[in-house]
């Protein structure tokens, strides 16, 4: 029987070695868009035709292909320019797409709270924009164009103007989510820990197991192995057993490639990396090419102005590896969140951190007070306590910024 197809996908081998790795993450990326079957062209060049990616010789390969297969679909593995796609389009007269479009479908798919819609539409309008007569016919099969019956220069114009009006009111939109979020973050007494990360190098899954850890199970956050498997950015306060915490905060994963429109994007949504105390960059160790997936996040973290803020390099699944491994950085951890290795190492590297802002002081309460020895069982870590005749007397570690409400009752260990 002869094997169906959903797509062609096309790529450049630049000769840097990592040709193999970038076709095999385009079909990932493809499955996750529901293309399941994909056949694979490549071209070995210095870098793309300017007029139509490839050579027009490799075009009318992919056209024998598409014919024999009876594919409408091909994939570019780049950002096509405008005159790029269109010429490549008109070439084929194929539905031809870019990865970031992929990228962009596969978000605006697993969007589902109101900011991460706003950020991907927004995204996918900036990137339309000056695509419009390129992406015309892709858009009309899809269903999803702004004219299906194939718009000239006047209705491009009228769609012109319906996007940008459309641009300034989701960006309005996204302004007031902004603020609301730096409201709240402002907020906050507790330190902040961002995990940030490669797509499925298993933040969410490091984050429910320190929850599982520290907290109740109920509090978990949406976990799976698959690209891009949440959009949303979940806040979970971790408490330790001497009741110092912190937020801990997953954010959305990385990929190659990112579209520069999506970063801009979901810079809302990022903006709780640039607020936090500490960043875990968790990696996925197991995977051959992590290093070049290090250099993609940090580039994104960079691009964020992230640079300040101290790094913890968290290498996770190293339950998967064959073989001893040794991370290159000083100020790196290894990890497994599936089988727990190493985990509470992990936490007391964070404590140890940000954390331990604590004073221990020898307190003397009087029975009047009884509320204070409450305050203290319920939010610092008390190590003894003892009923004497006219007071109170307990050893607690007390938060430094709590330490003005027992002032009048302590005396600090020398």
């Amino acid at each position: 029987m002869e094997e169906l197809y959903d797509a062609i996908i096309v790529s450049i081998d630049y000769d840097d070695g990592y040709i193999n790795y970038y076709e095999k993450e385009l079909a990932n990326l493809c499955e996750a868009n529901n293309l399941n079957h994909v056949y694979k062209v490549r071209q070995k060049l210095d870098k793309p035709k300017v007029g139509y990616y490839v050579g027009v010789g490799k075009l009318d390969e992919i056209k024998m292909i598409a014919t024999t297969y009876n594919i409408e679909l091909v994939i570019f593995n780049d950002e096509l320019s405008p005159s790029q796609l269109r010429n490549i389009e008109n070439y084929l007269n194929l539905e031809v797409i870019d990865r970031s479009m992929l990228i962009l479908n596969i978000f605006a798919d697993r969007a589902k709270t109101n900011e991460s819609m706003i950020e991907v539409s927004l995204a996918q309008y900036k990137y339309m924009l000056p695509r419009l007569a390129g992406l015309s016919n892709s858009l009309s099969r899809q269903g999803g164009g702004f004219n299906a019956k194939g718009p000239g220069e006047t209705q491009l114009e009228l769609d012109r103007r319906k996007i940008e009006k459309r641009i300034y009111k989701l960006e309005s939109d996204l302004k007031k989510i902004n603020i609301s979020r730096q409201n709240r973050i402002n907020k906050r007494s507790d330190k902040t820990v961002a995990l940030v990360g490669y797509t499925n190098s298993g933040k969410s899954k490091l984050m429910n197991a320190l929850i599982e850890l520290y907290q109740d199970n109920k509090k978990k956050v949406f976990s799976k192995d698959m690209l891009f498997a949440t959009l949303t950015t979940s806040n979970r306060k971790i408490t330790f057993p001497d009741n110092q915490s912190f937020i801990l905060t997953d954010t959305v994963g990385f990929v190659s490639k990112l579209p520069h429109h999506l970063i801009n994007s979901f810079k809302s949504t990022l903006q709780e990396i640039n607020e936090a105390d500490l960043i875990l960059h968790v990696i996925d160790c197991a995977n051959p090419n992590f290093k070049l997936q290090i250099d993609v996040t940090n580039k994104v973290l960079e691009e964020l102005g992230c640079k300040d803020i101290p790094i913890l390099y968290v290498y996770n699944k190293c339950d998967l590896l064959d073989e001893q491994f040794f991370p290159e950085e000083d100020n790196a951890i290894m990890i497994s969140a599936k089988t727990g290795f190493n985990l509470k190492l992990l936490a007391t590297t964070i404590k140890t951190t940000i954390l331990n802002e604590v004073t221990t002081l020898e307190l003397f309460i009087p029975y009047n007070r009884g509320d204070l020895v409450n305050k203290i069982r319920e939010n610092e870590n008390l190590l003894k306590i003892e009923y004497k005749d006219n007071c109170i007397n307990l050893l607690a570690t007390i938060k430094n910024k709590n330490l003005h409400i027992y002032e009048e009752y302590k005396k600090a260990l020398d």
